[in-house]
């Protein structure tokens, strides 16, 4: 696997089968056969190698050049490593939030016709020889173009962003589909962590010690490396975040919604995919759908601290959609009582915990602003100073917990003994 905070690419191994030539003229139709699987073979070579070229393309940050190079590719070898790099070089073309067409190359470039489903656009762009990015870099007669660069106007190849973050999608859940199940990574990674701990603790133990500096050096080297195996192992989780954040900011929101409905159907009354689509949907601006899966999730663990949390994000929702002073009256009343419900569960559960207790204070505050003047607006003030109290009890007492205890005095000479 690849470790996409390295944006490391990956390379698949194919041969080129080069047959023997047959003497007897009763093997022609077996030498035929194997003339075609050479064929064959020479293709995937030649796929391997658009592969590597496309992944120098990618290290010099010239991703539309990588991407032509991974379709050409695809065409010869249908391999789910040649998949993962396209998508991600599709990510690297891409541009959030960007509703023009994303500028790739010159029309007249090979790139162009090499990247499939591309548009022409004309544009007057800056273009600093060597660099592929053009976008909001547009010029004319009123604005000039920085140092080392031309006002060049001319017919570009481009997609919209929307495109490009399906494209990337689709060839990355290629290289998904066929990766270990999201448990045995788990399991893996556990095991992983559990191996640098102990490696941490001889590390510990070590320390000092001049006769153990080539020991600690090596047992680094071990923890350095399994850093990486962590981070190879965590690759199938980043690039699940990285389709949905594209589809998130390219405005998808019912694709990613679909997507990990999917996966949560395959895993029922799994927390996280719950927790996950709970955030798509407050990107969605659906609050309230947002609260309902916050809740499932809080039904559906166990862990004490993990069901606090949960209801503590309702609070947050709540909080965030309060304070952006965007709903109406009648919205504001139901969601700062959603949010305050839930935020007193969340101090049944951890009574010491300050944060659930400062956000419910705040949404009390904000309650009573909704309410406008009225008996409400009292009661509401008044739960919130409460609140405000018990939490500065809480912080006192923490910081009287955390604070070095004095010493004791010497005891005079010739006392004790």
């Amino acid at each position: 696997m690849a470790s996409l905070g390295q944006n490391r690419l990956m390379t698949p191994t194919y041969i080129c089968i080069v047959p023997r030539l047959m003497r007897n003229a009763d093997r022609a139709i077996l030498f035929a056969t194997m003339l075609l699987v050479a064929a064959s073979g020479c293709d995937q070579l030649s796929g391997r190698n658009q592969n590597r070229q496309g992944g120098r393309w990618y290290r010099d940050g010239k991703f539309p050049d990588a991407l032509a190079q991974y379709e050409q590719a695809l065409k010869k070898v249908d391999d789910p490593i040649v998949h993962f790099n396209t998508g991600l070089a599709y990510h690297g073309v891409f541009k959030a939030g960007y509703d023009k067409p994303v500028l790739l190359a010159f029309q007249s470039e090979d790139v162009c016709k090499n990247i499939p489903n591309t548009k022409p656009v004309e544009a007057s762009i800056c273009v600093k020889e060597g660099d592929r990015h053009y976008n909001g870099n547009e010029c004319d007669d009123k604005t000039a173009c920085p140092a080392l660069s031309t006002c060049t106007k001319t017919t570009f190849c481009s997609m919209m962003s929307v495109d490009i973050a399906n494209l990337a999608a689709g060839h990355l859940q290629s290289w998904l589909k066929v990766q270990p199940s999201d448990d045995s990574l788990h399991a893996e990674i556990a095991k992983v962590e559990a191996h640098i701990a102990d490696l941490n603790e001889k590390l510990e133990a070590d320390a000092g010690k001049p006769d153990k500096k080539a020991e600690s050096a090596a047992l680094e080297d071990q923890i350095k490396d399994d850093g990486k195996k962590i981070d190879d192992l965590k690759a199938k989780f980043h690039v699940r975040d990285m389709m949905t954040q594209m589809w998130l900011d390219s405005d998808q929101y019912t694709k990613a919604l679909d997507y990990w409905n999917a996966l949560l159907t395959d895993k029922p009354n799994d927390p996280n995919l719950m927790a996950v689509l709970a955030g798509i949907n407050l990107k969605a601006n659906d609050w309230r759908k947002s609260i309902e899966w916050y809740l499932k999730v809080a039904a559906a663990t166990k862990d004490v601290s993990a069901k606090a949390t949960a209801y503590q994000f309702i609070g947050n929702v709540a909080w965030s959609k309060l304070n952006s002073h965007t709903l109406s009256t009648v919205d504001s009343v139901e969601i700062a009582d959603r949010g305050i419900g839930a935020l007193q569960k969340a101090i049944e559960l951890q009574p010491a915990n300050t944060k659930p207790i400062g956000l419910e204070a705040s949404i009390f505050n904000f309650r009573g602003t909704a309410n406008g003047a009225s008996w409400a607006t009292a009661i509401d003030r008044a739960s919130a100073q409460d609140l405000q109290h018990t939490l500065h009890v809480l912080n006192d007492k923490a910081k009287q917990k955390a604070a070095p205890q004095p010493s004791p005095a010497p005891a005079p000479p010739g006392a004790g003994g």
